[in-house]
């Protein structure tokens, strides 16, 4: 029974089909959560915004974790994550100091410079959405003070740390090893896989890859997920800040 931390060398390695599948599958059941329960929570009051986030979060985060740890007690008899996951090397502290920052500055550019070609697909690729995926088609003065603020909380908790957190986890920390026989190509793959497994944005999936793949390049080469943790949490934190006059104002 395996229990002390894998090295990349033990790391088993998936078929590109079995990769896939374990990409994917964890956003193809948010996506179906959201298009069925989404609709329910809107009607009981409340906004597009908490509708979503609680959906979202309550899909993504036991899936991903649930696969984790059955993946965990089946290799090494333990729900422990430490048998599993290989990228855990220690980086100097100057390096987080290094790639953080520039990383963000990355994702933050990337966001806003695509933006056009975002609202562009939503418009005229996926205007077959229902138009509660959403969030900023809301009318958020109908709500109340209380309502909106639980609405930017769930932003900033749910999606702003707990849901980037297991994301890493599961994208980076588990499945990017197991790629490894492809080389740099695995970034390539773990990136564009990513971004479809966002199946409930697809308009944000040429962004994403631009914006996403430096990212899954230097945790790959520094086999250090936590600076990737880090960078996705800070990001998603930084977006729901930026919402607060959105809610709030």
């Amino acid at each position: 029974m395996n229990t002390h931390p894998i090295s990349l060398a033990e790391t088993e390695q998936h078929s590109l089909a079995k990769s896939i599948a374990y990409h994917l599958l964890p956003g193809i059941i948010p996506f179906l959560c959201v298009l069925f329960f989404a609709p329910f929570l809107i009607r009981s009051g409340l906004t597009i915004g908490l509708a979503l986030n609680l959906v979202l979060f309550l899909s993504i985060v036991p899936v991903q974790l649930g696969i984790l740890l059955y993946t965990a007690k089946k290799q090494t008899g333990r729900f422990t994550l430490q048998g599993i996951l290989p990228y855990r090397q220690k980086l100097p502290m100057r390096q987080y100091f290094i790639w953080v920052p520039a990383l963000l500055v990355w994702f933050i550019l990337v966001f806003f410079l695509l933006e056009p070609v975002g609202n562009y697909l939503l418009e005229y690729v996926f205007n077959f959405f229902p138009a509660w995926f959403n969030p900023a088609a809301d009318m958020l003065s109908r709500y109340s003070s209380g309502m909106l603020l639980a609405s930017w909380a769930s932003d900033l908790i749910l999606l702003g740390i707990f849901v980037p957190i297991v994301e890493e986890l599961y994208f980076r920390g588990y499945l990017l090893p197991r790629l490894s026989r492809y080389q740099g190509a695995s970034v390539f793959i773990n990136t564009v896989l990513f971004a479809v497994y966002h199946f409930f944005s697809p308009w944000m999936a040429v962004t994403r890859i631009i914006a996403i793949f430096p990212m899954c390049f230097i945790v790959w080469r520094t086999k250090n997920i936590y600076l990737g943790m880090a960078v996705h949490v800070l990001l998603n934190l930084i977006s729901s800040l930026s919402q607060y006059n959105l809610y709030m104002g």
